[in-house]
């Protein structure tokens, strides 16, 4: 079982699980699969249409951080409800303030 993040250098690595046209953004816990993979799980309002909840999930990241939209890339899963999101410069507040949880958990 792995964490739903990685820390490589000075950036964060996010896994996420997306939860499209919801009723509202927002971070709903920590998901499990069945082969043990931990995801955070997020919920946005956008549909999974034409980029928009991924457009929306960066977004509501960046509010949710305090930070630029331009620190944060989807660098795996466009397409999928799945993906992983870098974040550039992120530090533990910045994680606990994400999570709520202990950052090197």
């Amino acid at each position: 079982m792995g964490t739903f993040y990685r820390l490589q250098d000075n950036d964060v690595f996010l896994s996420i699980r997306l939860m499209p046209k919801a009723a509202k953004n927002s971070i709903l816990g920590i998901y499990e699969d069945a082969n043990g993979v931990q995801m955070l799980k997020i919920s946005v309002t956008a549909p999974a249409e034409d980029n928009k909840a991924n457009t929306a999930v960066v977004s509501f990241l960046a509010k949710k951080l305090k930070i630029a939209k331009s620190q944060l890339s989807i660098v795996q899963g466009h397409t999928h409800r799945n993906k992983c999101i870098q974040i550039k410069e992120m530090n533990s507040s910045m994680m606990k303030t994400l999570y709520g949880g202990d950052p090197m958990m």
